[in-house]
């Protein structure tokens, strides 16, 4: 995949349902792993994944790091990424641009995080309101790239 191309999307369970239901993908229970975060158990969670009857044809991984171990385990069963099963990350780590092929990823928005943070609590602050969970919506840019292709019928 040429160049790199960026889309907008959200992450949800229910995006995911519905992103899924849209094209009569069941939703595989097995599929869904955790917790991962280091290089080191993307690797093994891939291995458990790929010895599943029906191995996936793309994985999606929490973040970057993971994706780096899920491409060291598709490499050493001599699997190919995409040709064989198209890998996605998040966080648009500094290792995305330079795995081979360069990880297609989401940019977790650091910058817009922080703003939002920042400004709730000056909010809140200025109001006399106490601190509460809440929970938000940020969107996450998809950056496109030799990742993944086309799901093979």
């Amino acid at each position: 995949m040429p160049g790199t191309a960026v889309w907008r999307i959200s992450r949800t369970k229910a995006g995911r349902s519905r992103a899924l239901a849209s094209h009569d993908i069941a939703f595989a229970p097995e599929l869904l792993t955790g917790p991962v975060w280091t290089v080191a158990s993307g690797r093994e969670v891939t291995f458990q994944l790929l010895d599943l009857p029906k191995p996936p044809t793309a994985i999606f991984c929490f973040n970057d790091r993971i994706a780096l171990g899920c491409h060291e385990a598709l490499a050493e069963r001599g699997l190919r990424v995409p040709e064989d099963v198209s890998v996605i990350g998040f966080d648009n780590d500094y290792i995305a641009a330079t795995l081979r092929p360069p990880l297609t990823t989401m940019i977790l928005p650091h910058e817009e995080m922080a703003r939002w943070a920042v400004a709730e609590l000056l909010d809140r602050a200025a109001l006399g309101r106490p601190l509460s969970p809440a929970r938000i919506k940020i969107d996450c840019d998809l950056i496109l790239r030799g990742s993944v292709a086309r799901p093979k019928v």
